[in-house]
């Protein structure tokens, strides 16, 4: 086999089934799909199982944040390359086969290619990013910079008939990496709860000396919206935490420098919320205020980013 594919759901068939079906159906090269089957009732794993026998499915009932829940699946793969996609993603072209098929083309320099995340509308939600460094990062929580929207600017290579583009990080929504890279890194870095996975293994790819790839060629629809919900109250905090921790690189004075912004910028929209909520706000706007005040509480904290998920999770 050439390829493991993992897959973290929680409990949400409705996007699951349309993604393996995806895989099914335009993959050709030899595959092995795990599928972390995180917090899921016994019904609806039971029904997963019997519909997808060729997926192994890894239960997950305790709280892991992406990290600790994709590594559970990647202890065990054994394949020269390891697929990551979210479960809320589709593709209709052979994706896969193309990622192998750019690796072999490119030889042992590439340790990571990634497709470029599509919006349901069709336009560019993520082609990638040069870098992620302390100063786009607060930029970005003030509004002031936002992802690249064209691969304008970035260092191309022609593959057969695709053009591949040199990038700094990649989604964790989707890529494929050499697993032997992969495995000397130690997987995914488990101090980040749901941010930045992804950008930190980006980064470790490129110091270790291998390139990181988005082929242009490749469309996938990653579903995904910003919307507001009573999760995003835990999540935040822990993923502005993460960030903070990755950008600081164990420096404390680094960390204060980079903090003292962001706390700023956030501690400004849970002021402008409050405003709402005193003046009449929606329930989505009381929402927002809650995300705000946890995460201008947990962002000079020095619980991990774990345990700030946990304290703020939602009473069930």
């Amino acid at each position: 086999m050439k390829v493991s594919i993992v897959i973290v759901c929680m409990n949400r068939p409705d996007n699951l089934y349309p993604c393996l079906d995806c895989i099914s159906t335009n993959t050709s090269v030899e595959c092995k799909t795990y599928v972390v089957a995180y917090k899921y009732d016994k019904e609806s794993l039971k029904e997963a199982v019997a519909r997808y026998p060729w997926v192994e499915f890894i239960v997950s009932d305790e709280w892991r944040g992406f990290a600790e829940n994709n590594n559970l699946a990647l202890r065990k793969v054994d394949t020269p390359y390891t697929l990551i996609i979210n479960d809320d993603t589709e593709f209709d072209g052979p994706m896969i086969d193309t990622m192998v098929a750019d690796f072999e083309a490119l030889g042992d320099h590439a340790g990571i290619i990634a497709s470029p995340l599509y919006n349901q509308d069709g336009t560019i939600q993520f082609c990638g990013r040069k870098g992620f460094s302390a100063g786009y990062y607060i930029r970005h929580t003030w509004h002031l910079a936002d992802n690249p929207s064209s691969f304008d600017g970035f260092e191309s290579i022609a593959v057969d008939s695709r053009t591949l583009y040199r990038v700094g990080n990649v989604s964790g929504a989707c890529f494929m990496i050499r697993t032997d890279l992969f495995r000397r890194l130690g997987f995914f870095d488990e101090r980040f709860f749901f941010t930045p996975e992804d950008i930190a293994l980006s980064e470790a790819v490129a110091k270790a000396g291998y390139g990181v790839y988005m082929d242009s060629s490749l469309h996938l629809v990653h579903k995904y919206h910003g919307s507001t919900s009573r999760m995003t109250a835990c999540i935040r905090p822990a993923e502005i935490r993460g960030c903070l921790i990755h950008l600081s690189r164990g420096s404390v004075i680094r960390y204060a420098i980079i903090a003292i912004p962001v706390w700023a910028a956030e501690m400004s929209k849970r002021i402008k919320a409050s405003v709402r909520c005193i003046i009449g706000g929606t329930d989505r706007d009381r929402t927002r205020l809650q995300v705000y005040r946890n995460t201008t509480r947990s962002i000079f904290s020095n619980k991990t980013t774990k345990e700030i998920f946990l304290k703020y999770l939602p009473k069930q």
